[in-house]
């Protein structure tokens, strides 16, 4: 069929095509929120008990859209082989770890093939914004207990939230993604206002890491509104894309060099908030294997399905000792091939990329990550998704991606 645009130019465009796109963009919508509904729910004192009815239904329901978004386009490529090697390696982990995370980001990352990464931040900045307002309300008028946990002496909010860092980690996730939306047109009265709800959540829930790097955020977008420079941009895009590797090997060398014995350690552990003696602990412990191996963890959380009693009281059995560091977690829970895989995928996606924002934002990402585990939690980082799109298309723009297709399209034509 030939369609006219404005200008009167005639172009062939196929209908049947473009319904498909259509329909598959509608039901990643659709599976997108519900899933993102679902894993806000997960985090909340909403949640349900891990396994029970509502959680598989909720999830069922989202991998079904996702799965029926990918099948509606009726297209068999180079994209569609590279996310099919990926759920491979998603249940390769499954079989190792016994964790299907890298399964669903599978379904998700490829279902999204039709959707702009602008619109995906959008609607998840919306969501998780309502949400978390939605969540803190809900505590503060007593549906949901507020729980208290402590520091020492210092009392944390848990504001809803099965744990006190969960709404910092949440609120620097929507602040990146505000940054990406407005970008330029930001103003320095709404990274003023920004900074007062951060400051009002780190007086609450002393969460230090993330709301630090929620402050460090927002003061240079301030400062990307008054200085323009082409060379600091390249310099923050190089250190953004290095970041990722050089966060690795410093933690991994601490890891493994830790003295408990020795006071320069014991002080640096202390900052860190005993995460080095943690992740030292581990490594001894378990070790690194390929593709990781099943490790059951008791942190300090409330389990979910509870209102008073946290994993550790639920789990005993659990180890207590958490690996922190998103870096060294997957090295230990998911394995050295898929932790230097993680890294070789966020140099690709910003080998080439010179836009000061998504430095700024990575970085961000990558800074968190080396002291909080939720580098591959998509609901703490929705920029995963922008990553897979960069990575994906380096793969169809190779010479082994063009060869797929043209080989595919060669079988297709006969």
């Amino acid at each position: 069929m030939k369609l006219t645009n404005f200008k009167g130019t005639g172009r062939a465009v196929n209908v049947a095509s473009l319904d498909r796109e259509n329909l598959s963009r509608l039901l990643f919508y659709i599976g997108y929120v519900v899933w993102l509904v679902w894993k806000l729910i997960s985090i909340s004192m909403f949640s349900f008990a891990e396994g029970s009815m509502v959680n598989t239904i909720l999830h069922g329901i989202s991998l079904l859209c996702f799965f029926a978004s990918s099948i509606s386009l009726r297209i068999f490529d180079s994209k569609t082989i590279f996310a099919l090697v990926f759920c491979a390696f998603g249940l390769l982990i499954k079989v190792n770890s016994g964790n299907i995370l890298f399964i669903d980001l599978a379904l998700i990352f490829y279902a999204s093939r039709c959707t702009q990464f602008d619109r995906i931040a959008q609607l998840s900045l919306a969501l998780l914004g309502v949400g978390s307002i939605a969540i803190v309300f809900c505590s503060v008028i007593g549906i949901v207990p507020d729980y208290l946990f402590s520091r020492g002496e210092t009392i944390r909010h848990g504001l809803g939230f099965l744990y006190s860092t969960n709404l910092s980690h949440l609120y620097l996730n929507i602040i990146l993604l505000y940054l990406f939306v407005r970008r330029d047109s930001i103003r320095c009265s709404e990274c003023l206002l920004l900074f007062s709800i951060d400051i009002l959540i780190f007086i609450l829930t002393d969460s230090r890491n993330s709301c630090g790097l929620v402050a460090i955020a927002l003061v240079i977008s301030c400062v990307f509104k008054m200085v323009r420079n082409e060379k600091l941009d390249r310099l923050l895009a190089m250190i953004s894309r290095c970041s990722f590797g050089v966060f690795t090997i410093l933690l991994l060398i601490a890891a493994l060099a830790y003295d408990p014995g020795n006071e320069a350690w014991r002080k640096l552990n202390k900052i860190t908030s005993n995460r080095i003696a943690q992740d030292h602990a581990s490594l001894i412990k378990y070790g690194a294997a390929p593709f990781g191996q099943e490790i059951e963890f008791s942190n300090r959380t409330i389990a979910m399905g509870e209102r008073d009693k946290t994993e550790q009281q639920t789990n005993p059995e659990g180890d207590p000792n958490i690996v922190e560091s998103s870096f060294l977690n997957i090295l230990i829970t998911k394995g050295y091939v898929t932790l230097l895989l993680v890294l070789l995928a966020f140099w690709i996606a910003m080998r080439y990329e010179s836009d000061r924002w998504i430095s700024l934002i990575l970085l961000m990402i990558s800074m968190h990550s080396a002291f909080d585990f939720q580098l591959t939690n998509l609901l703490y980082t929705t920029f995963l998704i922008w990553v897979w799109d960069k990575v994906a298309s380096t793969f169809v723009s190779s010479s082994l991606g063009l060869r797929l297709d043209q080989r595919l399209s060669l079988d297709k034509e006969r």
